[in-house]
């Protein structure tokens, strides 16, 4: 027995498309994009406008400069509720500067790719705190800062390897790793922590991906010009969130390359938000790095497998007589009941 959507009926017709929103970062333009940061940063910016001819221009969260903390906020909503959501994002980090020490080789800090809850807008959107914390969580050392105002998910690609810790005030992790006094962290993982409602509590982390099969280092530290994205230096990330709120994060490394899984998590315990906005935040402290991106995807899918939907825009014919019938005015994902009269439970 299949229960119809009661909202199926009273609607002339449930979209079931895809809805995809993309963003190549490649021109001199990007509607709908808020870019900031704190003093001292500099802003991000599209460097089709400045170093790279249009057409091939990526979007810069960070130069290789000390100190800086900025943001990118897409100021539209995704819809959320009984979705499949399927975000890419092509990246490159490199350029990179280190502290030396236990730490030497390090590039810092690095990049979140965050969901917050829609009702945020970019007069009241707050990044968290930087550092280790990456622009989504919070931290109270050296002094207290909030985590991001309505965050969902903030998904660290962890240059230097804090986002995953425990440290700095943050809630839950992996532990510390101390060498000599000094905090070794977690470097080269990508990391998912969760809502604000759970004060950013860590969720998942990746292996180091050099260790994953098909894996490697994400970022390029000793180059001083941009990786060729043409072959085995390109980084692509790609998140999968079903409509039961089960996550898969997986990257690539190299074009002829296929997606490896980083990580898988339940996320059943987080409610989503009716809506997401989606966006970046970067940093970088004592060690530096220029973060880019390029080419983002997100693909939201309606995912109703046991319900029907009304498939008729004009709205001029009825229900249909006959339970299971045939009836072209109906809709069900299930091609074995596609174009039938529903059975409605009693």
């Amino acid at each position: 027995m299949h229960t119809l959507m009661a909202a199926a009926f009273f609607l002339p017709m449930l979209s079931r498309a895809q809805v995809t929103v993309t963003e190549s970062f490649t021109g001199t333009t990007a509607s709908g994009w808020v870019f900031g940061g704190s003093p001292g940063s500099t802003d991000p910016y599209l460097t089709a406008n400045t170093v790279d001819t249009p057409g091939d221009g990526w979007l810069r969260l960070t130069e290789s400069l000390n100190n800086q903390a900025t943001f990118a906020l897409f100021d539209s909503t995704v819809f959320a509720v009984n979705a499949q959501i399927q975000i890419e994002i092509e990246y490159v980090f490199w350029n990179g500067t280190d502290i030396g020490g236990a730490q030497n080789g390090r590039a810092g800090d690095g990049m979140t790719f965050f969901l917050v809850d829609g009702s945020v807008d970019s007069s009241t959107f707050e990044p968290g705190s930087y550092g280790g914390s990456l622009g989504y969580a919070q931290r109270t050392t050296p002094s207290a800062e909030d985590g991001m105002q309505g965050g969902y998910l903030g998904f660290g690609f962890d240059n230097w390897g804090n986002f995953a810790g425990e440290t700095e005030g943050r809630v839950g992790g992996l532990g510390t790793v101390l060498a000599n006094g000094a905090d070794l962290g977690y470097p080269n993982r990508i990391a998912v922590r969760g809502p604000e409602s759970s004060d950013y509590e860590f969720i998942a982390a990746s292996d180091a991906l050099e260790t994953l099969s098909g894996g490697g280092q994400m970022d390029f530290p000793a180059s001083t010009t941009r990786p060729d994205q043409t072959g085995a230096d390109y980084r692509s990330f790609r998140l999968t969130l079903d409509a039961n709120n089960q996550l898969t994060v997986e990257m690539k490394f190299g074009t002829s390359g296929s997606y490896i899984t980083a990580f898988t998590a339940d996320l059943a315990a987080y409610d989503r938000p009716d809506t997401f906005k989606v966006g970046f935040t970067a940093s970088t402290g004592g060690a530096t790095s220029i973060h880019e991106v390029r080419n983002v995807s997100v693909v939201m899918t309606p995912w109703q497998p046991s319900a029907f939907e009304w498939d008729n825009g004009a709205g001029t014919t009825t229900w249909g007589a006959t339970p299971g019938a045939a009836n072209t005015n109906w809709y069900h994902v299930d091609s074995g009941l596609d174009n039938t009269t529903p059975t409605v439970n009693a």
